[in-house]
């Protein structure tokens, strides 16, 4: 939510802005994942489950923003930002407990994750900005 639009404030492209924002991003998903994982707060069955359909998404959000002019690019990352502020603003706190166990969940549930995790690949791949919350 900060570096990318600074990146764009310097001068970079925003199609190199948002690429070089990535760096930073990837380092960081990477070191919070292993972080849960070593305090047994993540469930590997979830990762597996939610891996494949994200990271099609994310390719075909990469895709598309590859596709975008960088004057459309900005216009688009400020109603983004936007979005994303008011979700933060006006969410309500969520639970610190652990959720449901992977086995406990029913299919149904399991189908919208996997449907919900494609379409936030394809908003992460494009944009980012915002995803992890």
């Amino acid at each position: 939510m900060l570096t990318l639009p600074l990146l764009i404030m310097t001068g970079l492209p925003a199609g190199v802005a948002n690429g070089t924002n990535r760096i930073s991003i990837f380092f960081q998903a990477f070191g919070s994942a292993l972080s849960y994982h070593r305090q047994g707060v993540s469930e590997m069955m979830w990762v597996r489950l939610l891996f494949l359909p994200t990271t099609v998404g994310a390719v075909i959000g990469v895709q598309i923003a590859l596709t975008f002019e960088d004057m459309l690019f900005n216009r688009v990352l400020a109603v983004a930002m936007l979005v994303v502020l008011a979700l933060i603003i006006f969410s309500k706190p969520q639970n610190p407990e652990r959720g449901t166990p992977y086995h406990e969940i029913s299919t149904q549930k399991k189908a919208l994750c996997v449907l919900s995790f494609f379409f936030i690949g394809i908003y992460g791949g494009f944009i980012q900005a915002g995803a992890g919350f």
